[in-house]
């Protein structure tokens, strides 16, 4: 109902920050260090309490209106299942806040345990989805019981006017006197009694209080009466209609523009074409402009990798130059840009190293633009690489001084290790792409299959599931034997094979069931999970071409499905022309 009843971490931290600079520097300076030692918890522009929040969830002043209208005054049994949803989906929503802790919220809880699917939602707000739908829903329902009863609308003119002036009267109410709200979060609450104990007279706490809480009450009064505007707008729109001022056709039109304005305005908050006073090439709001404007720059630690790489082939410079040089052709601007781009795009599609950056190493996917990565951030880690994380890597990055001992990341690849933007290990111990392994460690589960990796030399030997003993033998001799990689692209890997003898190969590639297909000389084989996650085969003796293609049957019979009702949708509309046409042509007077 109120864009900033809550505020806005993404547009008001800045302005706060901005506000202090010129009017306060001594309460600046104190801020700005609370800001940063308790990362971005508190004094920022989002005073509510969840987590990682930038902003509102906005239905729409209008819209909120309208919906509130529908539940007191259409009278139907419809409107108790969409208040009950509503309700139980705020309630959803709250989470912790609704109980104290995440241990305690009661009802989030009974629906992860006992409603199928509500464990996949990522996020407990992920359910006002719901209300996004419902409101927007109600509102349109609201208008058109006016549309089908004219008549009782304009009985009821008076009781609607109340009804929308009572919503109106609350925002102005909040907009008056906004102390009826808190403007601080749990945690800032519990810093500042902290900070009241422990007076060191750099500043005066009270006023840092007094400051935060007059800024944002001011934010929070502007788009209060902002709210009121429109909600007023709206008011007035539905009594020329009900009162026969106004055409039907102007009133709808009137009030889809209304709202259109409300939430279009607050969207710009967000995603918008204004440009950056200070840097005219950046936008207020990010916007993609010509591909590399919002892009970040390659470190001095990625471009040397480059050079390492290059160093061993050539050819990647080469090719590299020839397609800038067709790149420039095409664009003449930010040519360093497109430079640095054609130069690691080429890198990628001719090598096949991961880079781990320590800085954050998975909660920042910035490494992933510029190499392979064998962290980075994804909201839906795999559940099987992030056991992994927690059972050896995270360990393991605390011994890259002896990075012989670090074998999962060994035998994930990791090439290189970046901090701070520096190259600060070229891990000579990385096991490649792909190995043969001389034994096997057959186990009978996956608490085995992960526990069994701290007594192997993975180099030497693939643990594996007692479900795919069928595909493979005890031992393997890998004298004389060799297997590289002659190609990579993300949905179709391709591998070079040589031995005397039949081999077991791992693959430094995530194990997927389903998707991944794995060919022999063109023909289609099985292939196994080895490691508790990664990619093994048994490859015969000889030369042999071993590809993994990505091939998901789901989008298969997806683009059947949909070509299918494609096809179904024409063919009605076609049909429902024809006998339109048909039944003019028998109406159609016979001239004499």
């Amino acid at each position: 109902l109120i864009p900033n009843a809550k505020g806005d971490s993404k547009n008001l931290t800045g302005k706060y920050f901005d506000y202090l600079r010129e009017n306060n520097p001594q309460i600046y300076n104190f801020s700005v260090e609370q800001y940063q030692k308790n990362g971005g918890k508190v004094f920022g522009g989002y005073w509510g309490n969840q987590p990682f929040t930038s902003g509102a969830n906005y239905l729409g002043a209008v819209i909120v209106l309208l919906a509130i209208m529908y539940l007191i005054f259409v009278k139907s049994k419809l409107k108790w299942v969409f208040a009950g949803v509503s309700f139980l989906a705020l309630l959803l929503a709250w989470g912790k806040n609704l109980g104290g802790s995440v241990d305690e919220m009661w009802l989030t809880n009974f629906f992860i345990d006992y409603v199928p699917l509500y464990s996949k939602f990522r996020a407990v707000s992920s359910i006002l989805v719901v209300l996004n739908l419902l409101f927007p829903l109600m509102a349109v329902l609201f208008v058109n019981h006016i549309y089908n009863n004219k008549e009782w609308a304009k009985q009821n003119i008076k009781k609607l006017m109340i009804g929308g002036g009572t919503v109106a009267g609350f925002v102005l109410l909040l907009a008056i006197i906004p102390n009826l709200l808190s403007f601080t979060n749990n945690t800032e609450e519990a810093l500042f009694s902290q900070l009241y104990n422990q007076q060191n007279g750099v500043v005066n706490i009270a006023d840092v209080e007094m400051t935060l809480t007059e800024f944002r009450s001011g934010e929070f009064q502007k788009d209060a009466y902002r709210t009121l505007g429109f909600i007023i707008l709206a008011i007035a729109l539905l009594f020329l209609w009900i009162s026969d001022k106004l055409k039907y056709n102007v009133a709808i039109l009137g009030l889809a523009l209304v709202a259109l304005i409300d939430v279009t305005l607050v969207d710009k908050r967000y995603l918008n074409n204004e440009k950056n006073p200070q840097n005219k090439r950046e936008y207020l709001s990010w916007e993609k402009k010509t591909g590399f404007e919002n892009t970040p720059n390659a470190s001095q630690g990625d471009y040397q990798i480059y050079s390492i790489e290059t160093e061993k082939n050539s050819k990647i410079e080469q090719e590299a130059l020839e397609r800038i040089k067709e790149a420039k052709k095409e664009s003449k601007k930010n040519s360093a840009k497109i430079e640095e781009s054609v130069r690691f795009a080429t890198l990628n599609f001719n090598t096949n190293y991961r880079v781990m950056n320590l800085d954050n190493p998975f909660n920042s996917a910035t490494v992933a633009y510029f190499h392979k990565s064998s962290g980075g951030y994804h909201a839906a880690k795999m559940a099987r690489y992030q056991d992994m994380i927690d059972f050896y890597i995270q360990k393991e990055l605390t011994m890259l001084q002896t990075p012989e001992k670090t074998k999962v990341l060994n035998m994930l690849n990791t090439k290189y290790y970046l901090y701070q933007g520096n190259l600060v290990l070229d891990n000579q111990y990385a096991y490649g792409n792909a190995w043969f392994v001389n034994n096997v460690k057959i186990v009978d589960n996956p608490n085995e299959e992960i526990l069994a990796i701290k007594e192997i030399n993975p180099k030497e030997t693939a643990v594996v599931n007692k479900k795919f003993a069928n595909l493979i033998t005890n031992t393997y001799q890998n004298n004389e034997a060799s297997i590289v990689m002659d190609d990579y692209k993300p949905n179709h890997i391709v591998y070079n094979s040589k031995a005397n003898s039949n081999q077991l190969a791992v693959f430094s590639e995530m194990y997927y069931y389903d998707d991944w297909v794995a060919y022999i000389d063109g023909k289609e084989v099985p292939h196994l999970r080895a490691n508790y996650i990664l990619r093994a085969l048994p490859i015969p003796a000889g030369e042999h071409k071993v590809e993994f293609k990505f091939e998901p049957k789901m989008i298969v019979i997806g683009d059947i499905i949909a070509i299918s009702v494609f096809v179904l949708i024409m063919l009605t509309l076609g049909f429902s022309i024809f006998q339109e046409w048909k039944v003019k042509k028998e109406l159609k007077p016979t001239e004499e």
